[in-house]
C-alpha cells in the first residue's frame, strides 16, 4: 500500500515565494512516480493551476483557532511534509509547533519538515524553528551548508 503523503504549502500557486513553486514541481515528480500525493495550502482567490494531483485550498488561516481543522485534514495522512519558513503562513507562530501537534493528535501520521533558505534567516527567525524539532520525524535542510 502505498502512503498516503500531505505536501504543506502556505504558498500556492506560487505567488508569494519560490516555495509554492518547489512544491508543485515536488508533488508532479512524486506524482509521476505513482505517489498518493495531495497538496494542502491555503484558500484564496488565486486559481488553482491544472494539477494531476489533488490540491485541497482549503485553510483560511494557519492559526491555532483553526489547528482542529488543519489536524483533522492530516489525520488521513501518513506523512505530513511541511514547507518552511513562515512567511508563507503569515509567520504565524502556529506552524513551527504543527509538527508537534501532528505527533500528538493525528497518530499514525509521520511529519517531515523542508526548511528553506535557513542560512539567510535573521536569528529570531532561526529561533523560532526550535518548536518544530520537538515533534518532528524528519527534518530536511534545502541547502547542504545549514
Amino acid at each position: 500500500m502505498k502512503p498516503r503523503i500531505a505536501l504543506i504549502s502556505g504558498d500556492f500557486p506560487p505567488t508569494i515565494s519560490g516555495i509554492g513553486d518547489y512544491v508543485e514541481k515536488l508533488a508532479g515528480a512524486m506524482w509521476k512516480q505513482h505517489a498518493d500525493v495531495t497538496v494542502l495550502t491555503t484558500a484564496t482567490d488565486a486559481a488553482i493551476p491544472a494539477c494531476d494531483y489533488p490540491v485541497r485550498a482549503q485553510i483560511t488561516q494557519w492559526t491555532w483557532s483553526n489547528r482542529a481543522q488543519i489536524l483533522d485534514i492530516l489525520k488521513d495522512f501518513d506523512i505530513a511534509h511541511l514547507q518552511y519558513p513562515s512567511s508563507a503562513y503569515g509567520r504565524n507562530p502556529f506552524i513551527n509547533f504543527l509538527p508537534h501537534l501532528i505527533g500528538h493528535h493525528c497518530p499514525n501520521t509521520r511529519s517531515l519538515v523542508t526548511i528553506h533558505d535557513f542560512r539567510v534567516m535573521r536569528m529570531r527567525w532561526r529561533a523560532r524553528v526550535a518548536p518544530m524539532l520537538w515533534g518532528v520525524d524528519g527534518l530536511i535542510h534545502v541547502d547542504p551548508r545549514d
